[in-house]
């Protein structure tokens, strides 16, 4: 084993120490090929991915313009909707004055036909039906 040994150093001592400074620019050369092709192979992954990233972007402002869009025209539907439901609430006011209005005169008008004499004949019962009706009433 030893004469291995012995046979490996005097091969590398006569052979590789005397070009000792080729073979550390062959190395210097060959990891600064290395770095520089490793440089260029993640500049290439990070253009990929800065290409994705930009047609994500694109998507996304496209998405944001139709949900503001989307968001705008529901506003205005809502803005709308407020305005008729003003508007009916309105009409329901206006409306419920005049039934009450109405409710009013014909509660009067029902005192009015309750206070009145009423008939205790057959005769004084057929006058006041036909007095009821003013186009029957002579």
């Amino acid at each position: 084993m030893l004469s291995i040994i012995t046979a490996l150093y005097s091969t590398v001592s006569k052979n590789i120490l005397p070009n000792w400074r080729i073979i550390v620019l062959l190395l210097a050369l060959s990891s600064g090929w290395w770095y520089v092709h490793n440089l260029h192979t993640m500049i290439n992954e990070k253009d990929q991915i800065i290409g994705q990233l930009t047609a994500r972007n694109s998507i996304l402002v496209d998405n944001q313009q139709i949900l503001t869009d989307s968001l705008t025209n529901i506003n205005q539907s809502i803005g709308l909707m407020a305005r008729g439901a003003l508007e009916t609430q309105a009409q329901f006011a206006s409306l419920s004055s005049t039934v009450g209005k109405q409710t009013n005169k014909l509660s009067a008008q029902l005192t009015a036909a309750q206070a009145e004499k009423k008939p205790v004949d057959c005769t004084g019962t057929i006058k006041y039906l036909i007095d009821a009706i003013p186009e029957y009433s002579k």
